[in-house]
């Protein structure tokens, strides 16, 4: 199993997902614990991690293996192209 970390910036993206979205975004991450590598999931181009798409909601998240950790850093809408 992998820890699941999320950054307080993701807390931040949370302010702004309405209900419905926000239940299935955190059982996507939870899922992470037992596969950090889902079906679906994209590894990104620009920079190191992956991504994961929850209906229109994109989770951006790095893989840490040799620690078995999974660092959440973004949730984003799709047509937000800021992966900062």
């Amino acid at each position: 199993m992998y820890e699941v970390i999320v950054d307080r910036r993701v807390q931040k993206d949370f302010r702004n997902i309405p209900v419905r979205g926000l239940e299935a975004i955190e059982k996507a991450i939870d899922g992470f614990e037992n596969n950090p590598r889902p079906f679906g999931c994209i590894k990104l181009t620009n920079q190191p991690g992956y991504r994961y798409r929850v209906g229109n909601f994109r989770i951006l998240y790095k893989i840490d293996d040799k620690n078995k950790r999974v660092s959440v850093f973004r949730v984003k809408r799709r047509n937000e192209r800021t992966y900062e």
